[in-house]
């Protein structure tokens, strides 16, 4: 795509500037091209780079709108920091607290449940262990 056809599906409001172009399933534009030698997949980031001229290494809708491609509504950050920013739930998707006991964070920022993190490993380790022992069982009924 060229960057005068990238502009032709933006939307310039009062406010945000809205991508009009294809969106993924939690709104962010997406497009395909190549910017200073660089793939660009998310229409925001190639506003930036349009304008700006350099590649960030994370992008923060201060407008917390994620079809905006508005460069002013974009802060350059990195992304564990962006991760911090973001304004999640209070709850897991099971319902336990967001406390700082109960949240651990990825080395890229995002959160996770430690009571849900708690259970998978468990439930993991119980299917291994049945795993295991089905495998044991049909050596022992493959011996002679």
């Amino acid at each position: 795509m060229k960057a005068d056809r990238f502009w032709t599906l933006v939307d310039k409001t009062e406010t945000c500037w809205v991508w009009t172009g294809t969106k993924d399933r939690l709104g962010y534009g997406r497009i395909q091209m190549r910017l200073h030698g660089v793939r660009v997949q998310l229409a925001h980031r190639a506003a930036f780079i349009l304008t700006r001229g350099y590649h960030p290494p994370a992008l923060d809708h201060l407008c917390r709108n994620p079809s905006c491609v508005n460069p002013s509504h974009l802060d350059p950050c990195g992304q564990a920091e962006n991760g911090r920013r973001q304004q999640w739930p209070p709850h897991c998707p099971h319902g336990h607290e967001f406390t700082p006991e109960n949240t651990g964070y990825w080395p890229d920022g995002r959160r996770y449940c430690i009571a849900c993190r708690k259970r998978r490993n468990k439930e993991l380790a119980a299917r291994r262990k049945a795993a295991r022992a089905a495998r044991y069982e049909e050596e022992l009924a493959a011996r002679p």
